[in-house]
């Protein structure tokens, strides 16, 4: 404890002392003496092991009541409104203070926002939206989760903010990224957009309810909700919630428990139970060993633009050749492979190679008339395996590999040469990274 910085000591006391409990199997916290956090350079922190840790051991758990998701959102701010009856599936969450002696400003705005109003934002929205106006507050009961969130800088990598952000040079570092993951930039941009415009929108509602009709800047400007949102999509955890439009909105954040940074392969298991969230391992640790979560089969293409890292021989890295096969294709191919729900999505995995869908389509690309081919409907249907086409595939992916190669050629100069400053070399060697991933997928192909 005593390594630990003031923001983490507080943390953890906070984390203990609500609610009070010294048993794990009861409604309250348990965080195991066998783990602690540590700080792993540019990696950020994590959690390490101070002693043997088994298999199948619980290591956190953190009650409802800590949880911070759309439901303990509308707990907490209904609780300002006394003229709001929640429904019963809100009775687990216990509120740990008394929101009558937080009487401020924060607490005003609350006190107009109504129940049904929280249900038509998404669980982003709302949760994005209560993070910026709790860091508000002198005295918020969130305060120590929301100091030891993450800052600006330790999403430096991250598409998204460097182009909030307007880093120097950041059109140049977009137009760098291989296309795929430029487009899935383009796409968390049009997201965090979307959601800022929607939330600004709702503020200003409230705001003006209040005759506050210029205040919206002093409660809410785009880097500090870049941040909110950042610390939401890059440390949320799967939960489903009751009244969730979408899967989207089946999230939670977990104290402490967002600590566990990510790998491919799963070394640590998630439970919800009426009692919280709880961690259990899924391999033994050594004493010293950090410890590991998988935050799904993300490639670090997707990895880089939603979270902002990327990990070291991932096995979920994959090439998508969509773009390229279906501008080949005539109108005939593309309504047969909408027909038969195989459009789009045609990707290359190292060690998995060409995947079932991208054999499809290249067998398309080899029949004008697809709907005429008794040859290709056998393949379709399972019927045969489609040797006739094996030839013609081959041919046909080494031509369109012949882009990723030429790309990965031209993306050497990224390369740190010592000119650039520490942020922009270690984002030109991000960019770089990835080309070498799509290199390693074409080479195992070919």
């Amino acid at each position: 404890m005593e390594s630990y910085s003031p923001t983490i000591k507080t943390l953890l006391e906070w984390i203990n002392t609500y609610p009070t409990s010294t048993e794990k199997s009861s409604r309250g916290s348990f965080i195991s003496s066998k783990i602690s956090i540590k700080d792993y350079g540019d990696e950020g922190r994590g959690l390490v092991a101070t002693s043997k840790v088994f298999n199948n051991e619980e290591i956190i758990k953190i009650p409802h009541s800590l949880l911070l998701n759309a439901h303990s959102v509308i707990r907490h701010i209904s609780a300002y409104n006394s003229a709001t009856k929640l429904p019963d599936h809100y009775s687990n969450i216990e509120l740990l203070y008394d929101p009558q002696k937080t009487n401020d400003d924060i607490s005003l705005i609350y006190s107009v926002i109504q129940y049904e109003e929280m249900l038509t934002m998404s669980s982003f929205q709302l949760v994005s939206l209560f993070l910026c106006l709790e860091a508000k507050r002198r005295s918020s009961f969130w305060r120590p989760f929301l100091d030891s969130l993450p800052t600006i800088e330790s999403f430096q990598l991250t598409p998204l903010v460097w182009e909030v952000m307007k880093f120097k040079n950041y059109q140049k570092y977009l137009d760098l990224l291989p296309d795929q993951t430029g487009t899935h930039a383009a796409e968390v941009y049009f997201r965090f957009q979307s959601d800022f415009d929607a939330v600004k929108s709702f503020l200003s509602t409230k705001l003006n309810t209040l005759h506050k009709t210029d205040a919206l800047a002093e409660y809410l400007d785009e880097q500090q909700y870049l941040v909110a949102w950042m610390c939401i999509n890059s440390r949320c955890l799967y939960m489903e919630l009751r009244e969730s439009k979408d899967s989207s909105d089946n999230f939670t954040m977990a104290p402490y428990v967002d600590f566990i940074n990510h790998t491919d392969t799963d070394q640590c298991s998630l439970k919800i139970d009426g009692r919280g969230f709880h961690v259990s391992t899924t391999t033994t640790y050594e004493q010293g060993n950090q410890m590991y979560l998988s935050y799904g089969p993300h490639s670090n293409s997707f990895l880089l633009c939603e979270y902002g890292f990327t990990i070291p021989s991932n096995q979920w890295n994959d090439l998508d050749v969509s773009p390229v096969i279906i501008k080949q294709m005539n109108e005939n191919q593309i309504e047969f492979l909408k027909a038969n729900d195989y459009y789009g999505d045609y990707t290359i995995r190292k060690g998995s190679g060409v995947s079932y869908r991208t054999e499809i389509a290249l067998a398309v690309l080899q029949e004008p008339q697809p709907q005429n081919s008794r040859k290709l409907n056998a393949y379709i249907q399972g019927l045969s395996e489609g040797e006739h086409y094996s030839a013609g595939s081959r041919l046909l992916l080494e031509a369109i590999l012949t882009g990723p190669v030429k790309d990965y050629e031209n993306s050497k100069h990224l390369h740190s040469n010592g000119k650039q400053d520490q942020i922009e070399e270690r984002i030109l060697r991000c960019i770089g990274s990835l080309y070498e991933d799509l290199k390693d997928i074409v080479d195992d192909v070919l």
